[in-house]
Parts: structure tokens; C-alpha cells; sequence
């Protein structure tokens, strides 16, 4: 009979023989585990951090009670001289009152599975709820997306992983608005409708650029010169109420959390969509594996290696057009209308007592018979059609009704590119 420690010392070198027959599979496989580890005290550190601070600068802004307006003020003339963390605090925060319906509007940008925005949306949410403002709640997903990813998560294999190291900042809005009883809208267009755009969309960028001569370029160029200024407006309209501008993007708090960022938002995907992630690594592996075969030699002639540059920029101009348009038209203009039609849905669930008792009297005499979320037809004469537009909840969620509810704060978690646009379109009431 071997004795114990004579079988550990054959495990122990069987083990150093495997390492020392393939060294480049077990120093991938350490460094692998490793790099998840410092990941996962990052993304640990840097969220206690922000909400442990978050709570000591507040208590030392407002003494006992915070003030979540103070906190909040959007307007270039109403910004405040106390603390540098409110006026820090700004740059990813727009709150206005929605004109139709005089409705307080929070849009609250978040970089996507950053911990500074997690917890910018959680102390946000929890302060609103227990000031007794917090009215409906909108996130940025549709059933399709929601659906998906909750089945990710339930799965036995990632629901550690996706509860602990894929949290995000919609799951967080949905949990806390839940906590206090509160709605919560998906109020993203939905998926599939999102991808048959894009595809759309590139089928009519690569038509327009292959016609030059007959109107493409022309088209291409009308369309983005009128779309950018109004999905992507900078600076202060004309209310004196400012954009989200870089400031937001380079927060320093986002900044420092942005390593996690940069790990666990490709990483959700291959969670969700594992298929589609492989099919995408594929397709960038590829790629740059073309990329490689037909790079010009170091030995290439000046001729030859102009023409490389001129083919470099042709396709980088390309890409550009391409993609920017799909941006513009499918990712933000698109889907801005669906929130901003959600976001004033539920603005006139929260309006003054005279406006409802207009709203709901209006609604009865056009003969609607909808009890819940009455749309309101007295503000342009809108058509039946879009009167009828239909709000998605989430299925866990309280649906709200407008006989009961009081005036509170509507408020949004978006990402940061579509709050400027959201923003416009409802204070230009073109929703």
C-alpha cells in the first residue's frame, strides 16, 4: 500500500510533467484565472467605493436629509455652489420638465456595466423613492432583451456569475423600482425590429455609395447632416438647460471603473447569445487574419505602398459611412421616438389632477374605454393610432393607474448616447 504522502508526490510531479509538455496551455490557463480574480476584487472595490462615498459626500452636502433635486439640476443657470460633487454629479444626469404634461423627467446616462453608473442609479432611484417622488421608472430594453436575459440568469451554471459580476445598471434600476413598489417600463424598441433596421440600413448605405452619380452620395449626405444635430445636440438649448457633453464620458469615476466595463459588457453577450458572440469573435478573428495576409511587405516599393494607404483610407471612409449611419438612423433615432413615446406615457399617468380629469373625460368622449395609462388627445389632436401605443412592463412590475397615482418624478436609465436626443424630442414635444 502506498502511503498518502507517496501518492501526492506522484500526483505533484505527474502534474509539473503535464505543465513542462505544454507550458503554453497552463500559462494561458493562470494567467486566465488570474486576470478574472483582479477583475472581480475591481469590479468589488470600485462598487463599494462609489456607494460608500456616494453616501458621505451627500450627508456632508445636506446634512440630515438629501436633496435630490440639489443633486440634480441640469440647468446651466441653476447650478449650485455647494459641494463639487454635485456639480460632478451633472454630467450624466438631465432633468427637465416635460412640456406636455409638466412632468419632472430624470434621464439618468449610464456607461453600460460600469460601477460608478450602478451606483449613481441605485442611490438615485432609493433617494427619489424615499423623498416619496419616484414615479415610474423606464429602462432601456425591450420584452424580447428583458426575457432573454432572465433566462441567462436563472441558468444554474451563470446565475452566480451574472448576479455577482454581470450586474448592470438596468437590472439595478428594475430591482430597486420593485423594492418600493414603483413601475418599471421596458421601454426600448424591440430587438428584432432593431436588427431588420440595420440591416436596412446597410443595404441602403452600400446602394448610395456605389451611385454616386445618381443621387446616393446626395441622399447619404442630407440624411446625416439633418440626423445629427437632432439625436446627438451638444451644448444649452434654448431654455438655458444643458446636453450631456464629454464631461460625462470622461468622469473620473467612470474612468476608474472602466476596466470592468471593458470585461463584463462583451462578456453579458457571450452569456445571453453565446452563438452570436462565437459568430462575432469569428468574424473579427477573420478579419485581422485578412488584414495580415495583405499587408504590404517591408521591402514594397513606394508605389506599392501608397496604393496600400489609398486602399486603407478608401475602406476606412467606408467603414465610417457604414457604420455611422446605422448609428445614427438604426441604434439611436429609431429607437429615441420608442423611448420618448414611453417616457410621455407615463408623464401623463403622474400630471396634475385638472389635466387627468381632461385626459380621462377627452378619452371617454372619443370612446377609447382604456381605464389604464389613458392617452391624452387633447394636446395636438394626434390620430387614434398612435393614441393607442402600447406600454410594455415588466413582468414582475405594479402597472400603474391614473386615477390613483400622484405627481412624481418619471424617470429613465439609458445609455449616455440617447439622453441628448431623448431630451430634445420631448421638450420639442416631437414625440
Amino acid at each position: 500500500m502506498r502511503s498518502a504522502k507517496q501518492m501526492t508526490c506522484k500526483n505533484y510531479a505527474s502534474k509539473k510533467e503535464q505543465e513542462t509538455s505544454n507550458p503554453l496551455f497552463y500559462g494561458l490557463r493562470k494567467q486566465t484565472l488570474a486576470f478574472i480574480l483582479c477583475l472581480l476584487s475591481h469590479n468589488e472595490i470600485s462598487e463599494g467605493f462609489l456607494h460608500n462615498a456616494f453616501h458621505r459626500v451627500t450627508r456632508s452636502a445636506g446634512g440630515g436629509n438629501f436633496n435630490v433635486k440639489k443633486l440634480m439640476k441640469t440647468s446651466s443657470l441653476m447650478a449650485t455652489e455647494n459641494s463639487v460633487f454635485e456639480r460632478r454629479n451633472v454630467a450624466q444626469v438631465l432633468e427637465f420638465k416635460e412640456p406636455q404634461t409638466d412632468v419632472t423627467v430624470i434621464l439618468i446616462g449610464t456607461m453600460h456595466y460600469n460601477p460608478a453608473s450602478i451606483s449613481m442609479v441605485r442611490d438615485t432611484l432609493e433617494n427619489l423613492a424615499n423623498e416619496e417622488k419616484l414615479g415610474s421608472v423606464i429602462i432601456e430594453s425591450c420584452d424580447i432583451r428583458w426575457n432573454e436575459s432572465k433566462s441567462a440568469g436563472e441558468a444554474s451554471a451563470a446565475k452566480n456569475l451574472t448576479k455577482k459580476f454581470l450586474q448592470n445598471e438596468m437590472r439595478v434600476a428594475h430591482d430597486t423600482a420593485i423594492t418600493y413598489g414603483r413601475p418599471v417600463v421596458l421601454g426600448d424598441q424591440r430587438i428584432n425590429i432593431t436588427t431588420s433596421s440595420i440591416a436596412q440600413t446597410a443595404r441602403e448605405t452600400l446602394s448610395d455609395i456605389v451611385t454616386p452619380f445618381s443621387g446616393g452620395w446626395e441622399r447619404f449626405y442630407d440624411e446625416m447632416k439633418e440626423s445629427f444635430p437632432e439625436n446627438c445636440p451638444t451644448g444649452v438649448d434654448d431654455d438655458g438647460y444643458r446636453y450631456i457633453d464629454s464631461s460625462g464620458i470622461l468622469d473620473m469615476r467612470l474612468l476608474l471603473s472602466l476596466p470592468s466595463t471593458l470585461v463584463k459588457y462583451p462578456l453579458s453577450w457571450f452569456v445571453r447569445f453565446p452563438a452570436g458572440g462565437l459568430v462575432f469573435v469569428s468574424i473579427l478573428l477573420g478579419l485581422n487574419r485578412f488584414s495580415d495576409m495583405t499587408a504590404v511587405p517591408p521591402d514594397a516599393s513606394v508605389t506599392e505602398t501608397l496604393g496600400d494607404l489609398s486602399a486603407s483610407i478608401l475602406f476606412a471612409a467606408f467603414e465610417v459611412a457604414l457604420f455611422g449611419r446605422i448609428f445614427l438612423r438604426s441604434l439611436l433615432a429609431e429607437r429615441n421616438k420608442i423611448i420618448g413615446k414611453n417616457i410621455l406615457e407615463q408623464c401623463k399617468i403622474y400630471t396634475s389632477p385638472t389635466q387627468k380629469s381632461t385626459n380621462i373625460f377627452m378619452a371617454l368622449k372619443e370612446g377609447l374605454g382604456m381605464w389604464n395609462n389613458l392617452p391624452d388627445p387633447s394636446i395636438d389632436q394626434q390620430s387614434a393610432a398612435s393614441l393607442k401605443f402600447d406600454v410594455t412592463y415588466a413582468p414582475d412590475s405594479k402597472i400603474p393607474s391614473m386615477f390613483f397615482e400622484k405627481e412624481k418624478t418619471v424617470v429613465a436609465v439609458l445609455g449616455m448616447a440617447h439622453c441628448n436626443g431623448v431630451m430634445k424630442l420631448l421638450k420639442e414635444q416631437n414625440v
